[in-house]
């Protein structure tokens, strides 16, 4: 069995639909795929609000990029539109998105290995 941790950079349709995903259905994937998924932290901006899905508040953080340098991450999946990306981008230290998706593929191929 493998282990894989997964970093959510968004929460809001498409984001609580895909955390609540791999929650509801962590036995089947885990079954099926041999992977077991799991979940380091969701970056969102307002980490107080009420969402459409219960997600632990310590997993919750307004700081995504804490989650994208978080060495226990292997795959950050970006759902926030492109925007929260790409402001991470910017101020990466001269690392840009194309970069960051590349480490983070990197990471996911060394995980599943």
């Amino acid at each position: 069995m493998k282990n894989l941790s997964v970093a959510l950079l968004g929460c809001g349709q498409v984001g609580s639909a895909v955390y609540s995903l791999l929650k509801r259905k962590a036995k089947v994937l885990e079954r099926e795929s041999g992977v077991f998924f799991r979940m380091i932290g969701v970056a969102v901006r307002h980490p107080k609000k009420r969402r459409a899905v219960r997600i632990p508040f310590s997993c919750l953080t307004s700081r995504a990029d804490s989650l994208v340098r978080d060495p226990r991450v292997d795959v950050v999946v970006e759902l926030a539109a492109g925007e929260l990306f790409k402001r991470l981008a910017a101020g990466s230290g001269g690392q840009d998105s194309q970069e960051l998706v590349s480490k983070s593929q990197m990471h996911f191929n060394t995980a599943m290995n």
